[in-house]
């Protein structure tokens, strides 16, 4: 006989699938969970009437009908009720955060209550996918990589280092650009013009990050001083004299080139990035002076004479 099937727990599991609710990692009791807002599920039950209307009475308003689905599911204990561990913002933030890090038990009556503003803990594991199987057998192929990487050939080994090097100084081009680009806007206009506003932002994911491509921060009303054409003036000038002090004191094209160049050398080395020719030569090299080299004894004899 087929195993029977929980429809409640396919319901969840189709709340925590693509397109489900957008949930977030946190600790909660010194665990590391899942966790989702209430007006999030609020949200997704309304806009999907069709799956969930078995798991309510029917209730007319999508805000009944989301409070008996989750507090369904506090009851089956598929989901926890949990609060901010921290209520204020964080210094230099007017907001909350969208997600917090860390999360408290709420109050001995609101545990098995739905209420928009609170968060919901998941109590049980994401349903695997075939591509969690992949992305572990690639996981498990890299760090087997990373360990034969001193035994790969010698074009392996170069191409890698480049690859490498060249993303990092794409990120960190990216980065300069962004700021200068930021500086620049605010200097002119006082408007903050952010090139990737979320690659460095902790609350959105992996996918997010490069969303949108572009975004304008208006000057903040409360601190009209530090937006003021003498203040964007001020911050103008004193970032164009270290401009020009760098690039005056910068020293000659020759001298960068070659220092790179010894940089590479010691990072080859580093990291024994060499060509098998370059090792037997080398060996040789050592080998033949240690035997061409004269006995203690001999020297010893020789100063005696």
């Amino acid at each position: 006989m087929a195993a029977q099937t929980d429809p409640l727990r396919e319901f969840a599991d189709s709340l925590r699938g693509k397109g489900g609710v957008e949930a977030r990692a946190a600790v909660y009791q010194a665990q590391r969970v899942e966790i989702v807002r209430g007006k999030d599920l609020g949200r997704w039950i309304a806009a999907h009437p069709e799956p969930s209307s078995r798991f309510h009475n029917g209730a007319k308003t999508p805000e009944d009908q989301a409070k008996e689905v989750v507090e369904l599911l506090l009851r089956r204990n598929l989901l926890q009720r949990c609060e901010r561990m921290f209520k204020r913002p964080p210094p230099g933030s007017k907001k909350l955060v969208k997600f917090p890090k860390k999360l408290v038990p709420p109050g001995p009556g609101d545990v098995k209550s739905f209420a928009e503003d609170a968060f919901y803990a998941w109590t049980y594991d994401r349903p695997s996918s075939p591509w969690m199987l992949v992305f572990t057998i690639l996981g498990m192929a890299g760090v087997l990589a990373a360990c034969l990487f001193p035994l790969a050939p010698y074009g392996i080994k170069v191409t890698v280092f480049y690859l490498a090097s060249g993303l990092l100084t794409v990120i960190l081009g990216t980065l300069v650009l962004r700021l200068f680009v930021a500086a620049t806007s605010w200097i002119l206009t006082g408007k903050t013009l952010w090139l990737l506003p979320n690659v460095l932002s902790e609350e959105v994911p992996l996918s997010g990050l490069l969303k949108p491509l572009v975004s304008v921060q208006q000057p903040d009303e409360d601190k009209a001083w530090a937006n003021s054409w003498l203040a964007r003036l001020s911050v103008g000038v004193s970032l164009a004299s270290l401009i020009f002090v760098l690039y005056t004191h910068s020293p000659p094209k020759g001298t960068v080139t070659a220092e790179a160049s010894r940089y590479r050398d010691e990072l080859f080395d580093l990291f024994n990035i060499r060509k098998e020719g370059n090792a037997r030569l080398g060996n040789s090299s050592a080998s033949t002076a240690f035997e061409e080299a004269p006995a203690v004894e001999d020297v010893i004899h020789d100063s005696d004479l």
